[in-house]
């Protein structure tokens, strides 16, 4: 199949569309899986840079079991409870968080935090936070599904940076992550974080394994670089985008369980990647951590992928936003998409979106000018 646009409109466009009274439940965020290490041959193109000696990457890990708060599970002030998975881990000096949450409200937004107590109790919950705990990114419920998936990248250039395992001040180990209702304040889930054995190294890395381009396409730049109007031709950088989604979105683990679909791109090397990207056809598991690596990209490697001008102030993303607050049933979360979809395509991506939405005909109200 052809993944492109499919990865495209539900990573990018599918909160937006179903804020506004589109039922799909592919756009749910998925059940966690295995993704498999799948031997990749070596013949599949030159390294990224044969100098650059291998780092052992991803090899400190941590996770927290996500369950609701007392106050959660009463039903107290509405809050809807809801249960998940945090997954940690570090690589080199910097630390993602990969948030997977089922059973929230739709359309609402969770914002996440760690506490500085090394428990779930009431005491922990209403105590300040852990003086490196603030900061966190504000997640939204997609209106289909109840449920997320979302990344979070700490660098280790931040004012206060994360380890796994390293000093106090840093270390996230211990400490209780939560997750609150942004309506009322209240704590709705948390998890204390634990470590967690060391991973195994990926079969690729950057002495071996896949070209730029081929690993390029496996993160999905084809996608951005294809299918978004973009103001520079060498937008975006596949060695920066490749870069940002190994460091913080186990692009790497995603080429192991692609192995199939590296060997099929890498028969016609003098074809443009992106071309061969949409001949081949990817294998289920493949698809999947596609897809992930994608919606990681989207939070925290858009810059890297970004080729648009900049918005005017009466330009569509704008009236986009005022149609979020208008006609939306998840005003947040599609306010939240369209800041992305600025950032990423510009206007021309919005005004795209915007002729969507009219031409459908399936929104409660058309997104007109005001």
């Amino acid at each position: 199949m052809m993944i492109g646009r499919k990865i495209l409109f539900c990573a990018l466009c599918s909160v937006i569309l179903a804020a506004c009274g589109r039922a799909d439940q592919r756009h749910s965020a998925p059940r966690p899986t295995a993704v498999a290490n799948a031997s990749v041959s070596t013949d599949a193109g030159p390294p990224l840079d044969a100098q650059t000696p291998v780092d052992p990457h991803d090899t400190a890990r941590a996770l927290a079991a996500l369950e609701p708060t007392v106050a959660a599970e009463s039903g107290a002030d509405g809050v809807v409870a809801l249960s998940g998975r945090a997954d940690l881990w570090e690589h080199g000096q910097d630390v993602t968080l990969r948030l997977e949450v089922m059973g929230c409200k739709p359309g609402a937004t969770y914002p996440a935090r760690i506490q500085a107590g090394s428990d779930c109790s009431a005491q922990t919950l209403a105590a300040e936070a852990w003086p490196a705990g603030e900061g966190i990114d504000t997640f939204a419920c997609t209106r289909t599904g109840g449920a997320f998936l979302a990344y979070y990248a700490r660098t280790a250039t931040e004012a206060k940076p994360w380890t796994i395992g390293g000093p106090r001040e840093s270390d996230v180990v211990g400490h209780a992550l939560v997750l609150f209702d942004a309506e009322n304040g209240q704590p709705v889930a948390c998890g204390v974080i634990e470590r967690a054995p060391a991973a195994p190294l990926s079969e690729t890395n950057a002495m071996r394994g896949p070209s730029v381009q081929i690993r390029a396409a496996i993160a999905g730049v084809c996608v951005f670089d294809r299918l978004v109007p973009k103001v520079r031709p060498d937008c975006p950088d596949y060695a920066e985008a490749v870069e940002c989604a190994s460091a913080h979105c186990e692009l790497d683990r995603c080429i192991d369980a692609c192995a199939a679909y590296v060997k099929c791109m890498a028969r016609t090397p003098d074809l443009d990647v992106c071309v061969v990207a949409y001949t081949c056809e990817p294998e289920e598991k493949c698809s999947r951590c596609q897809s992930e690596v994608v919606q990681c990209e989207q939070d925290v490697c858009l810059d890297k992928l970004s080729c648009a001008g900049p918005t005017r102030s009466d330009g569509a993303c704008n009236q986009l936003k005022g149609c979020c607050n208008d006609s939306s049933d998840d005003a947040a979360s599609c306010l939240d998409t369209v800041d992305k979809l600025a950032r990423f395509g510009g206007d021309a991506e919005c005004q795209r979106l915007i002729d969507d939405w009219n031409v459908r005909g399936d929104r409660s109200r058309p997104c007109l000018p005001d």
